[in-house]
């Protein structure tokens, strides 16, 4: 399997559990369940709708400009990685985490645009993604401990 078509299942699974989600969520309004997790679950949806949208622009990377396919997706794909970190939170009942993931997610994105624009080399901006989606993904590991 070569990268782009990875590109392209991670973008449509990402579309398909959108719509999962809002099917969920249409039938918890429909049974009048609770709105417990609620919020969690529309978190979520979005962190799923941002991680579509930045696969998508990855995949059509070389066809699309460079500034949509590189900071700009890689923008959207930090803010679905901060959303499903504050989805986690939101589901364990804290919902403390704005004041954090806000402000770490403006210095990824400003960390990453900077070394876009002085442009450099594409295994610092590798290094750069990969340390922010790590940071994301240990937010949402510490609202499950």
């Amino acid at each position: 399997m070569d990268i782009k078509t990875l590109l392209l299942a991670l973008a449509l699974g990402n579309l398909s559990l959108c719509a999962a989600l809002f099917f969920f969520a249409a039938g918890a309004r429909r049974a009048g369940q609770g709105a417990h997790g609620r919020g969690a679950h529309a978190t979520w949806a979005r962190a799923k709708q941002c991680q579509a949208l930045a696969w998508c622009l990855l995949y059509f990377r070389g066809d699309l400009p460079d500034l949509l396919t590189i900071p700009i997706a890689n923008a959207v794909l930090f803010a679905g990685f901060a959303l499903d970190a504050a989805a986690l939170w939101e589901q364990a009942g804290r919902r403390i985490w704005r004041p954090y993931l806000v402000p770490a997610l403006g210095a990824a994105i400003g960390v990453y645009v900077a070394a876009w624009l002085l442009q450099l080399p594409a295994g610092g901006r590798i290094a750069i993604g990969a340390a922010a989606s790590a940071l994301f993904f240990l937010a949402g590991a510490a609202a499950l401990g």
